[in-house]
């Protein structure tokens, strides 16, 4: 009876190891730290780096999830625009097909910003098409030029997409880690420009070109794949008390 016992707890131990592994493996994010200043004449925001940073997570095949985050920014200072690619997430590769961007939500939802939509024209997607400083060349930019001040994307806010890729090709998280293209400076995978930044003599009239130059990848488990390894990890507890007995 022990021995079957044995080989139970040996089972469910291994089914745990797998679990482990796949939770690891399951969803990846890319990174991007916006700390980087570029372009003359571009001030400093006043606080640490990254001033910003934007995320992009997998969500399942061909569905990415982009979070735009100022965690950076304080005071009166805001993004007026902000610049990224796109390309195919297997080397050597290509994507032809359709990019759209749904369900923009912004958090704090009071007093909200005005979310860049395909449909006003806010948000440009086009190879190459948009220019960021200094000739810099992207494929994406989104538009937060409005004249109030509460519809800009200010400091402590953050802005989140679900980007779905219809079409050939390879599509997730790492498509846009992508550099720049025929600008005098960079490759830089995404940039943005802040104003509002308080300047020498006291005013907030300072702008600012920032840039990341690289992302970090993080693994990080799927919701599913937790609560498996949650469910799995009661049961093997419960056969090592069932063995010991």
């Amino acid at each position: 009876m022990k021995s079957k016992r044995l080989i139970q707890f040996m089972v469910t131990a291994a089914a745990l190891s797998t679990l482990v592994e796949n939770a690891h493996a399951a969803t990846i994010t890319n990174l991007f730290k916006l700390d980087t200043l570029f372009a003359d004449g571009s001030t400093a925001p006043s606080d640490k780096t990254p001033w910003l940073t934007l995320s992009a997570t997998d969500i399942s095949k061909n569905v990415v999830k982009l979070t735009f985050d100022t965690p950076g920014l304080i005071g009166t200072e805001y993004v007026d625009s902000w610049f990224l690619n796109f390309g195919a997430a297997t080397t050597g590769s290509t994507l032809s097909g359709k990019l759209s961007f749904t369900n923009g939500t912004v958090s704090p939802t009071s007093p909200g910003i005005t979310i860049p939509t395909v449909s006003n024209h806010e948000l440009v997607i086009g190879r190459n098409n948009q220019e960021a400083g200094s000739d810099i060349k992207f494929d994406i930019m989104l538009d937060f030029i409005d004249s109030k001040a509460s519809h800009q994307f200010n400091a402590g806010e953050k802005l989140t997409y679900t980007v779905t890729y219809t079409g050939t090709g390879s599509f997730d998280a790492s498509s846009f880690d992508i550099g720049s293209e025929k600008g005098k400076l960079g490759p830089f995978t995404t940039v943005a420009h802040i104003g509002g930044i308080p300047n020498s003599c006291g005013e907030n009239g300072g702008s600012a070109w920032i840039a990341a130059t690289q992302s970090t990848s993080c693994p990080e488990p799927s919701a599913g794949v937790l609560s498996m390894l949650t469910a799995t990890a009661c049961v093997f507890a419960r056969k090592r008390r069932d063995l010991m007995a």
